[in-house]
């Protein structure tokens, strides 16, 4: 057995200690161009997932669940998930249910909740569960993301240091371009950041002129057009790329996680996509992500034990 299938088997207890669009208004046609790429680029890479999570219920017509991290409403979500669910259907002959969740904080619930038999979960976000609730990594997905500081062309804002004295908006408050704005803007009061729903609603207030300035992933800024990223100036690039991750439920069996592992690995996408090609997960990359980004672990975590008003989340081990 290889090294890269360690991690499937390893006991999971372990792994917690690695501790061109062409653009035009209306912009609501811009965008839902923007999230048509986004969605349908991950769903590129979840496609053949369910395939190889085939138990006794699968056989006897029970859906296979997927989990999709929710990056737009729930409408455009539906709207380009079922076309897929229902090609699946045809060319594998098995039932599928795609769905997602109202932000990143549900999504993580709904993982701990087993809610997924498999799930496409950021960077961050996958370190959380994996030391957290002890959840699988069965493979990356290479993605190449970065967080990119956007501000309007004609702001007159032309440093980071300048953002201190302007409201800013931001996605999702789970998500990691979020976290890594906080941190490229240290001297910038907390209580001049505002969140939307997702990165979609973020271009769409700085088109709108609502705000100077706030932070996407760097699809949502590269997709874009020549026409229309002239009407940004792009500040600030994170500097190092990020991935995704395919995770598995502690209590998946080694035999779902070894067919999730043998029909994806090195699966690349034939048409545009974020998902540049699915790799094995070894013990050296997930330490280094734990060096890099598994702080933003500790303050998901950090999160959910602060906020009262949540319900206790459930502990996976139960």
């Amino acid at each position: 057995m290889s090294h890269s299938w360690s991690i499937l088997k390893v006991n999971s207890h372990t792994l917690s200690m690695y501790l061109s669009f062409k653009y035009e208004r209306p912009k609501e046609r811009v965008l839902y161009q923007i999230i048509i790429s986004l969605i349908s680029c991950i769903l590129l890479g979840f496609s053949l997932v369910g395939y190889c999570q085939v138990d006794e219920d699968q056989k006897s017509g029970v859906p296979v669940k997927l989990g999709v991290s929710p990056w737009s409403n729930p409408q455009l979500l539906y709207a380009w998930i079922e076309p897929m669910r229902a090609e699946l259907e045809s060319q594998t002959g098995y039932a599928f249910s795609v769905s997602s969740a109202a932000n990143h904080e549900q999504y993580l619930i709904a993982n701990i909740e087993d809610k997924f038999n498999v799930a496409q979960v950021p960077m961050h976000m996958s370190l959380y569960l994996i030391r957290y609730h002890q959840f699988i990594p069965v493979l990356f997905a290479r993605a190449e993301l970065r967080t990119y500081i956007l501000t309007a062309a004609d702001s007159g804002i032309n440093t980071l240091s300048e953002l201190n004295e302007y409201e800013y908006l931001l996605p999702d408050p789970l998500a990691v371009v979020s976290f890594m704005t906080k941190e490229a803007l240290p001297n910038k009061p907390l209580n001049t950041f505002n969140h939307s729903r997702n990165h979609w609603s973020v271009l769409n207030a700085l088109l709108d002129g609502e705000y100077k300035a706030g932070s996407v992933l760097s699809p949502m800024y590269d997709g874009l057009s020549p026409a229309m990223k002239n009407k940004f100036k792009v500040l600030y690039r994170s500097a190092y790329n990020f991935d995704g991750v395919y995770l598995m439920s502690p209590r998946s069996t080694v035999e779902s996680r070894e067919n999730v592992f043998k029909i994806l690995n090195g699966f690349e996408p034939q048409t545009k996509s974020i998902i540049k090609k699915l790799e094995p997960v070894t013990e050296k990359e997930m330490q280094y992500w734990f060096a890099t980004m598994g702080h933003y672990a500790d303050m998901i975590n950090q999160h959910f034990e602060s906020n009262q008003s949540l319900n206790r989340v459930p502990d996976s081990n139960q």
